[in-house]
């Protein structure tokens, strides 16, 4: 037992920096696993782990779920670095502020997007500033990316995209939220937080990675 041990030191000591883990748990199964993914590949580093897992439930159910995680994780060799977040959206969800307090007093951070996750996607485009449902939102979604197919292929996200338009959606999505809060509706359509989740990840990055 002993020698296992040290031989485990030893590797944690050959590392250039601690490693840390995002763990997120998705509402949807293949839109939001699919840009995690593309952003991922563009912005990550091997210092900082992206665990994603998919959950096709209501928000509550992700949540629960994201709580099952954060418990499965604690002890091993990441667990000190560990965040653990709940991604899903507004939508009409009724057990939506269920979900987001339980997340509250569990230590579950949210990336939540109102009405739907393709706001989001729309962001990479350009600014949209009205109330609108998912099914509204999912069609703008598709007049602006020519891969995005809201009937079969739900799927907007490239490395390109993320390359070449990702700084734009985070002001977008920065501004949507400050224009809701003006509004007097914190959190109301259109706005989404995604960029908490995938600037927090850049951070990481940004602080494991050795300086040249």
């Amino acid at each position: 037992m002993k020698h296992r041990r040290v031989r485990s030191i030893a590797r944690k000591a050959g590392r250039e920096a601690p490693a840390k883990r995002i763990v997120v748990v998705t509402e949807g199964a293949v839109t939001e696993p699919e840009y995690l993914n593309a952003f991922r590949k563009c912005f990550g580093h091997r210092s900082v782990v992206l665990n994603i897992n998919r959950c096709v439930g209501d928000p509550r159910s992700v949540v629960e779920r994201a709580i099952e995680k954060s418990q499965e994780l604690k002890g091993d060799s990441l667990a000190a670095y560990d965040t653990v977040w709940a991604m899903f959206d507004r939508d009409a969800h009724e057990r939506f502020c269920e979900a987001r307090d339980l997340a509250s007093r569990n230590g579950i951070q949210l990336a939540i997007s109102n009405p739907c996750f393709e706001i989001w996607g729309i962001f990479h485009f350009r600014d949209y500033d009205a109330p609108l449902d998912r099914h509204e939102c999912q069609r703008i979604l598709e007049s602006l990316c020519s891969h995005y197919e809201r009937k079969n292929k739900k799927s907007f996200a490239s490395i390109q995209l993320v390359k070449d338009s990702y700084e734009d959606a985070v002001k977008r999505a920065k501004t949507s939220l400050s224009r809701r809060k003006a509004d007097g509706k914190p959190g109301g359509s259109p706005s989404t937080t995604v960029h908490h989740l995938t600037e927090q990840f850049r951070c990481f990055v940004s602080r494991s990675t050795p300086k040249k």
